[in-house]
Order: C-alpha cells, then structure tokens, then sequence
C-alpha cells in the first residue's frame, strides 16, 4: 500500500494491530440483544413447556402406609411430596416425585452445633438461599407404565380431613422389565438438631413406616400416589409421555484440535443456556465447563485473525521536542472508519482491553532504504486523545486511534506468527480445557504418589504388578474419584454410594428386590477430622483463632468434613480471610503439605501474608512460658508464595548485582505488563534468608526446622561460599563474577527450598506451569482457596486434580463472580457467541453452596463501625443474621476518622440528616449537573466534575480535621475514570492529598479496605445512566470497603426505580439487561434517611437532567470544560 503524504512535521507510513487471537466467525461480533432458545442448539422458538406439579401423598405399596405427603392432604407428614412433570433448564425433563424434607427452623440449631447451612438455588428469584433437603424420584423415560384412576376406598381413609374426593386421582407407576428409576439428592450431608427420627431415616437407614426405608421405597417396581387433581386432568398432563424432547448439550465429545472446536461451536448455534446446578451425568458436567471457557475466547481468536489482515494508512506525530530518531516513545494516529469499527466492535473493545499490544507497521523507511521486512512494536491505546497537548495540531476524528509506540524495537525484528497476548490466550483456554477433562469416565488418579500409589518413571504400575496394599490404595482412590464426579454433577451420591444392578438381574428378582438391606452394602462418603493430629494443644490454638461465641461450632465444623470439603462463607469485614488461615493450618497439621491458591495476585498475596501472620501469631501463644531452645517450642509453619520460576531466579541474580535495587528488579518499562512478583515470603526471600543477607529477616529460631537444616547445609557446603560472601557483602559483584560457579547451583538450591514449603501460595495459572506442577501433584497433600467466588471452576479442577483431595474453599458468592469477557454478543444471525457465559459465571464456591453442601458462615461484623454495613446487610444479605463486634464501637480511636467525616459534612451541609446515636452511616454526594464523558473508541467512561468535587471535599476534610491521606481509599468502576482521578489530584489544591494510595477499580480492590472509602461512581442521569453499577455484586464490593466512613459520589437521580436497567459493557460494547432491585434499594436507603448532601457543578446548576439530545458541538463545549477542569493537575505534572 502506498504511504499517506506526511504533513509538515511528520513521518509516514501504513500500519495494522496486530492484537492477539480469542474467537468467533470474522466479521459477526456486532452486539444485539439475546434472545434465549427453549433448548440446546434449536434454530427456531417451538412452544415452551414449563415444570407441571401438583401436591401427592406418597404409598409404600398399593393402598399401603403414606410415606411423604403435601400440606393438602393434612396427615401431618414430616416429608413433603409432589409429583409432576418437572422441566429444569440444561437437564433432560423428567417425570417424578419430589420429596422436600424439613431441616431445623432457619437451620439455627444446626449453625449453633457447628454442622453449617445447607442452600439451594432457587429459580424463580435466581437466588442462592438457605433451604430444606430434596430427594428426587426420576422415573425413567420411556419405560413406564402410568394409571390415572379414582382413589379407592381403601386409600381415601387415609385422610380424614379430605372431603371432595372429586378432586383427586390414584396414580400408579409401574416400571418396566428392570428399569430403574435415577435418585437425585441422596447421599448429601442431612442433620435436623430438632428432629432425630428425620435424622434416622435420612441418615441411618430407620424406617419411614413399619419396615420401609428410603432405599426400600426407591426399590419398589411401582409407586402409588394420591394426587391432588382430578383423574382426567391428571391423565392429560403428567407422565413422560407429555414431557418436551430429551435435553443434548451437543458438544459430545469434548475437542482437543482447534479445527474440530471451531467445527462444533459453528455446528450447535442457539440461544443461551442457564446455569446448571444439577448435572445428569459427566458428558454435560464437562461439556458446560469446557464451552464455557471455549467460547468465552474463542469467538475473538478468529476475529483477531481476521483484524490482523487489515491494514491502515497511519501516521506519526513529530515529538514536541527533539526529533523522531532520538524518541523513545512516538505517537501513531491511526484513521479508522465508522463502518470497519462497526464490523469489529465488540472484539475491537476485547482485544484492546489490556491497552498493549503490538502494532505492525508494514513500510519501514531505514537508512538503508525501504525495508520490506513489516515490524511488530509494542504499542498502547492513548485514551481520550483531546487532552494531549502534542496533538493540538492534529484533529482526532472520531473513530481514529492514537497509538502511543515503543519505538526501541529495531524495525528488523523477526516476525512472529502470533502476538503475545494471543499465544497466552492459547495456552491459558488449552490449559483449563484439559483441567476439566480430568473428569472424563476412565481418566487415571491426578496425583497418585499423594496417595501412595505404585508409580514408575511418573507413570502407575499396572495393577497386577502392584503389592495388596498398591492395589488397595488404587482402589480406594477410584472410588474418591467416582465421588469427586458426582460431587461436581451437584445431584448426590446414590449411584456411587448404593450397590447398582443389572436391568436383568432386576427383572429376574422382581418385587423382592425392595425387601434388600442393602443399608449394609452400602459405601459410606468420606470424612475427615480436620483437627486430626496428636498435638491437642495446637489443635485448640487454631480454634482459638475464632471469636469466643464462635469457637464451639468452628471446632465442630472443623472436626467433621464430609467429602473432606469444607466451605467458609461470608461478607466483608467479617474475618474471612483469618479463619481460612486457621481452618488452613489446621488442614496442614492433619494432612500435610497444602497447595493455596486464590484467583488474583493481589489475594494471593493477601493469603500468604495472613497464614503467615497467623502461625506466627499461634505459635507465640503456644510458646508461651516456654524457654528459647525448648524442644517441645511450636515451630512456624513454611509458607511460600511461589511466583513464575523465571521471575525468581532473573530477580534473585539482579538482586545478588544490586542487593537494594528491588524495585528495578521487577521493572519491565511501559510497554511490558507488570510484574506481580513481590518480596514477602517469595523464593528469592527465602533463599536470601537462609543465605543471611543483611537486606532481609534473619530466620527466626522458631523458623520451620526444615529451613534449619537447609541452612546449617548451606553454611557447610565450600562450593556456596563465595555466593555468601556475596549475599553477606564481604565479597563485591565484581570479584564473585570472576570466581567459578557452578551452572545449576541456583536452580537446585531453590527447588530444595521449593520443597519443603509447608503452604505453596501460587495463582491457578502459575501452578500449571513448570516445576510448580510437580509439587502439586507429587507433594500437596490437600488444596486451600480464598476469594474461591471469584475463581473459574476450570481453575479450581486443575489445582485439585480429580481424586477428592481435602479442600477448603472460602469467599463470598454474593460479591464478584469468574471473569467472563463474552457474555451478551451475538453473531450476525443473533446467536450468543457464548452461550455457556451463565455456567461461565458460576464460581465453584457458588455451584456448591447452591448444591447443599454446608458451609460454615461467619456472622460478626469486625471492620466496620457499627452502622457502616447496615444497609449493605438489608439489601444483599437479608437471610444472615450478624452482629457487630466489640471493635465496631463508634467511639472507639479506631473510628475517629468516621466522626471526623460525620461532624464535618454535618457543619458542611445543614440537609444532612445525623446518624443515629452509636452509628455512623455512609453519605452520598449529589454532583448536580454532573457530566460524564464516554470514550466512542474505548467506551471508557469518565467525569471531571464528578472527580473535581469529591477531591474537592476530600482536600478540605484533611485541611480541617487533619485526617491522613494515607487512609483514604478511592474506588471506581471505571479504569478511565481511575486514570483521571492520578492525573487530577497532581494539581497544587490537592497537595493536601499527597499520601493517598492511587484510586482502584472495584474489582483490583476486592479484598482490601481503608478507614475512608470513597466511590466516584461515574455514572450520571439520564446518560449513560447507572450502567453496570447495577450489578448487585459489584455494588456489594464498592460499598464495603470502608472501616470508618464511605462517601459515595455521583448523580443521586440514577436508580429511577425500574424494575430492570440496560448496561453496556466497557470492554466487550455488549448489551445486557440487568434487575435493578440492588441498585434501587440503595439509592431509596439513602434518600428515605436523608443521607444525601448536593454539590452543584459551577456554572451547571440549570443543568439537572438535560442530558437528552445534545449534539456535537455541545459535546465538544463540554471536553474543552473538561479539559480546563484537570489543568491545574498539567502544571503540577
């Protein structure tokens, strides 16, 4: 392509992204609304058949005892009944009976006694909520025989109080030849303190009535109802043969080519599938995982493939100073068209989320001459380019890009197939692709010397070559196996709990087959003590780590783990994250090595600074009175956080160069991602541990003794004496480089440290990569997650492997969900481009809380000052009960910070109603006129006014009240708004503010808190209007970060009450349409108490609520006001 004409002060020349793969047909991601499909991959709307149920009383035998009965029919029965024809999204329809079985009265007794709550999810309120125990009969299709008759005589004096028998039916269902009906719920952890004989039947194998037991009952070879319809509706409704079609995925069997996934995904185009909570066996389970990771990317892998084709003529800018050749960093516009945006949108805004990536310029002019060779620099996206003072000269139209380029790159770089990001986005889908086929029927033990099997050269002896006790571990770890899969299926046990018999045995034994015991045939799940070691002592100080109300039941949660599986849910504030170290420590002790591992850097840091807190904390109580060298002294726990092994050891010889230099060690320039490597409790820390550097911590004498031995080691070994001169300082880096040293030495030492960890701390990504994998699964004894709500279940299968390894899961479901980028885009014929976002979206803490398993949830509000998590608490958690703990008292020093910011807005603002005696509540500033500006290239929104008023208000409540900055917390949603928030406060009037951390978005902030939070919220009324701040899960996390006090700021008109709200989503330009219930409910909390105070924009006070209809030139006033708002931040900078 020729050059465009360069103008007077630039360079030319013609240029295409080069962004990285992810997936769908090219040139089909423009956004639509969804439109959901009854079943999958059905072309067109056929009418929708819904769940059908009416109230039954249950028969042992015709005309036999009642077993279960609804309220209807007024026996009394303790287990409720309904038979029906249920149809339950992503599971094939069914005709059945369901049993409802009542646990103790909001299931308070059964918290008390430390056994947890059971929940289910509830679908006509899409809520997870805290629920009786369901069994659930399914007859099987298509090999049954129904009548619908008039009860009998002998049946209706069953029921005194039924006086219109007219109303009723006699439903018999026979099954045919040795058909069995498929039990769902049985097997999962029951208890109801108020009721021992539920208890005996549920659990214990007692009889319902005289000699029949559940197992007798889902036996028999016919079922006899009394149902609460008459015989001729009832004949015309239930039975399978009403039932809509059998339920497919079809995406059986699951792909490892590309070519064969692209095939697929094209092949089962429909609309968008619902979370499933109760799969009906593997295939599904997998096929819903995997896709749900598939098509998250792969939709934007081909239009990647595709935009890297295209090519633009573009151009540079002249630098302000110097010339182009001696520029490190120049700036490329980029003309681009309405129509090629349009085409490309949604995966235009995907593909540049991360804002680098690499373009590739295709006319290189050299000294030499042309250069035919196209170069690939790394670049980024200059947001809001209006505000660039080297582009003053150069109009921006309104779909070009400006382009920020590395120019260091040597224009003759070999060029590569792919970019960065494209092949990390391969290798991440592959990765988690094979994690979820770890669960395939016939796969072999994920870690089998954790269990002591037979292996040789990392492959399992076959079993004939096995010892008895080889075979016997094998053994049992397939049957581990086969109950981790119905664990992940949600829908019980009994298939692998309860002998199973052929279809011809069956038929041959008949009726006589109820009247097995099978009770004593059974498998019994696994269970686990995690208090289980001999030091009884350590044992109680773990406990101890609970509050003293909680500590009984936090033992008893402990000290019986069905599955060996335990759960920790609860709000921020709450202690979370110190009872997941304990309950961790404790898992330790019992078990051994721990993998822990959380979804983010930033939380996985987070929980290897608290377990080591926490086993120090422990160990110094336990210790003492107990003389130094005393050997019966507790010992810290070995808590490593494992980063990439690249990064340690390219870190850890930078810092043997320049021992103070840590800062540059993790430096990679602006056009590199960020390194997440930190020092605490990193290998390169413990190595210059045991290395005694003077930089860091000498090793504690109650240190690990492992780390003990390691260094007395160290310290003997003459080939490691000049890297400790070196590391101690009496040898320089100019006499160590002269002297040999061993290639390897390095690698060695830090895999012997590697080993020895107690508790490996690493994301799931990292521990699927190099030799972290070999400790996962040849050393780790048991896997622990934080922040587990936020996690992709692919993540999670690949750190636990597939052989029911103990586990401890610990977050909160109600705050942000997995990470799902494709969620509502459409392909050209209005297909989802992910129709298993839903399941995408479904963390493993979610999926299992939703599927019954107890969990154990903290209830003691710790951080906040008592008031701060009321509202928060009526309207995300009204069915936990909590309590505010004695350091939440408002007059305490601790929450002087929340009386300043009262005592101050109150003399600020006369309308501000008080807090109540012994509270404080948060306040919300009303920008009246406020304008928010959205980015037509990112979609990046952001709002001068809104950020200039609050640190406005920031800047004189630290004048008048002396409040340090360093405690005050700026949150976002927006990463746009984040960047003008740094930018603004650099201004002279916000010098007061020098000290405040840099302001975060919601989700990087997850985990964390300060004194004084702030939200700007960037949104405004009537546009954009609230935007995705409807999400109750995201307005969970933003409004609870505060200890003391929480200032929200933004437009109080947003929430205008509708019952839903449309979003668009900044990254991906998807359209969705979100329950406002959350949203409304915050924004009517705060006016019906009055805590809302009004600041007008200056010059905007008429401005209220005229945001509809303004044209371009209008827009263009309002950038130029927008502009002057941050200059005073330019003169600082």
């Amino acid at each position: 392509m020729s050059q465009q004409p360069a103008k007077n002060g630039e360079s030319s020349g013609t240029a295409t992204s080069n962004t990285n793969p992810g997936n769908s047909k090219p040139g089909n991601s423009k956004p639509k609304s969804k439109k959901g499909k009854s079943k999958a991959g059905e072309k067109e709307k056929e009418k929708v058949v819904k769940t059908l149920t009416k109230d039954c009383a249950m028969l042992f035998g015709d005309s036999g005892p009642v077993i279960a009965s609804g309220p209807s029919f007024g026996v009394g029965s303790k287990i409720g009944a309904r038979l029906g024809n249920f149809v339950v999204s992503c599971t094939d329809p069914y005709f059945g009976v369901q049993w409802s079985i009542p646990r103790d009265p909001k299931q308070s007794l059964s918290e008390d006694n430390g056994f947890g709550v059971c929940h289910s999810y509830d679908k006509g309120l899409n809520q997870v909520w805290p629920s009786d125990h369901t069994i659930t009969i399914k007859f099987p299709r298509g090999k049954i025989s129904c009548s619908y008759d008039a009860v009998p005589l002998s049946v209706r004096g069953k029921f005194p109080k039924i006086e219109n028998w007219d109303s009723f039916s006699y439903v018999t269902v026979k099954l045919n030849g040795g058909a069995s009906p498929v039990i769902e719920g049985f097997g999962k952890r029951f208890v109801n303190p108020a009721d021992a004989e539920i208890e005996g039947w549920v659990n214990y194998g007692k009889p319902i009535v005289e000699d029949a037991t559940f197992l007798n009952v889902f036996h028999q070879r016919a079922f006899f109802f009394v149902v609460a319809w008459a015989p001729g509706p009832t004949s015309k409704n239930f039975g399978d043969q009403h039932l809509p079609p059998a339920f497919e995925y079809g995406y059986s069997p699951q792909p490892c080519d590309e070519k064969e996934m692209i095939a697929l995904v094209d092949k089962n185009t429909g609309g968008e599938l619902q979370a499933c909570y109760n799969f009906d066996n593997d295939e599904d389970h997998l096929s819903a995982v995997n896709q749900s990771v598939i098509q998250d990317v792969l939709w934007v892998h081909r239009e990647a493939e595709a935009i890297k084709e295209d090519k633009f003529s573009a151009y540079f800018v002249t630098p302000e100073t110097g010339s182009p050749a001696d520029a490190y960093t120049l700036l490329l516009v980029v003309p681009m068209t309405k129509e090629w945006r349009d085409f490309h949108e949604a995966a235009w805004r995907r593909l540049t989320k991360d804002n680098l990536f690499k373009v590739r310029i295709y006319e290189v002019i050299t000294p030499k001459g042309e250069d035919y060779k196209p170069a690939d620099w790394q670049c980024n996206i200059v947001e809001f380019p209006g505000g660039v003072s080297a582009l003053d000269g150069h109009p921006v139209e309104e779909y070009d890009v400006v382009l920020r380029v590395d120019c260091l790159d040597d224009p003759e770089v070999v060029i590569r197939d792919f970019s960065n990001r494209s092949a990390a986005n391969a290798a991440l889908r592959e990765s988690k692709r094979n994690h979820t086929r770890l669960f395939s029927q016939g796969c072999l033990p994920s870690n089998p010397k954790a269990w002591d099997i037979p292996t040789k050269d990392g492959r399992i002896v076959p079993p004939h070559k096995m010892s008895s006790a080889g075979r016997l571990a094998l053994d049992h770890v397939k049957f581990r196996m086969e109950i981790h899969r119905a664990l992940l299926r949600g829908s019980g046990f009994y298939s692998a709990l309860v002998p199973q018999f052929p279809e011809a045995t069956i038929e041959a034994v008949g009726a006589q087959i109820q009247d097995l015991n099978l009770y004593d045939k059974m498998q019994e799940l696994p269970r686990t003590n995690f208090l289980n070691f001999e030091d009884k002592e350590y044992a109680k100080c773990i406990v101890e780590e609970a509050l003293p109300d909680d500590r009984e039941r936090f033992k008893a949660y402990l000290s019986d783990r069905p599955l060996d599986l335990g759960l920790i849910a609860s709000p921020a504030g709450f202690g979370k994250t110190t009872a997941v170290a304990a309950a961790t420590l404790a898992m330790q002790a019992t078990f051994g090595p721990i993998l822990c591992s959380a979804p983010t850097h930033v939380a996985v840091d987070n929980f290897a600074s608290r377990l080591d807190q926490r086993t120090r904390a422990i160990a110094e109580r336990y210790n003492s009175g107990k003389a130094p060298g005393d050997s019966s002294r507790l010992r810290h726990r070995f808590v490593l956080r494992a980063f990439s092994i690249n990064d340690e050891e390219r870190i850890f010889k930078h810092l043997l160069k320049k021992p103070e230099d840590v800062r540059g060690a993790t430096q990679r320039g602006s056009f590199s991602r960020e390194s997440r490597w930190k020092m605490n409790l990193s290998l390169v820390y413990w190595m210059l541990v045991l290395l005694r550097s003077p930089t860091v911590d000498q090793l504690d004498p109650d240190a690990s003794p492992e780390l003990h031995k390691i260094q007395q080691a160290w310290d003997q070994r003459d080939e490691l004496r000049n890297l400790r001169d070196l590391v101690t300082g009496k040898m320089s880096w100019a006499e160590y480089s002269k002297t040999p040293n061993p290639e390897g030495t390095i690698d060695g030492m830090m895999k012997t440290v590697r080993d020895k960890a107690d508790f490996l701390c690493s994301t799931p990504a990292n521990a699927a990569r190099g030799l972290l994998v070999f400790w996962k699964a040849d050393i780790a004894k048991g896997l622990a997650v934080d922040e587990a709500g936020n996690m992709h279940r692919a993540d999670l299968y690949g750190l636990w492997g597939n052989t029911l390894l103990p586990c401890l899961l610990a977050g909160d479901p109600r705050q942000l969900t997995p990470t799902v980028m494709t969620t509502n885009e459409e392909d050209a014929a209005g297909n989802p481009l992910n129709r298993f976002a839903e399941d995408g979206l479904l963390s493993p803490l979610a999926f299992f809380v939703a599927t019954g398993i107890p969990v154990y949830r903290l209830k003691t509000q710790l951080r906040m000052a008592d008031g701060m998590f009321d509202m928060i608490s009526r309207i995300i958690y009204p069915d936990v009960p909590f309590k505010y703990g004695a350091g939440s008292q408002v007059s305490l020093p601790a929450h002087k910070i929340g009386r300043d910011v009262e005592n101050f807005f109150r003399g600020k603002f006369s309308e501000l109603s008080p807090a109540p005696s012994g509270k404080l509540l948060p306040i919300f500033v009303h920008c009246k006129g406020s304008r928010v500006f959205v980015d037509k290239r990112t979609m990046s929104k952001r709002s001068p006014d809104q950020v200039k008023i609050a640190l406005d208000l920031l800047a004189q409540l630290v004048k008048a009240t002396k409040i340090d900055p360093s405690r005050i917390v700026c949150i976002a949603p927006y990463k746009a708004n984040i960047g003008l928030i740094d930018r603004m406060r650099k201004g002279r009037d916000y010098d007061v503010l020098e000290g405040m951390p840099p302001a975060s978005t919601v989700d990087s902030f997850q985990g964390q808190e300060g004194d004084l939070a702030v939200v700007i919220l960037g949104t405004a009324h009537p546009r954009p209007g609230p935007d995705f701040t409807c999400n109750a899960k995201r307005l969970n996390v933003m409004l609870s970060r505060q200890r003391s006090a929480l200032l929200v700021v933004g437009d109080i008109h947003v929430a205008t009450g509708d019952a839903r709200y449309r979003i668009v989503d900044e990254s991906t330009g998807g359209v969705s349409v979100v329950v406002g219930k959350a949203l409304n409910g915050i924004y009517k909390e705060f006016r019906t108490t009055k805590r809302v105070v009004t600041v007008a924009v200056p010059g905007k006070e008429a401005a209220e609520g005229k945001g509809k209809g303004k044209d371009k030139a209008e827009d263009k006033a309002e950038e130029e006001v927008e502009e002057k708002v941050e200059g005073k931040g330019k003169e600082k900078a």
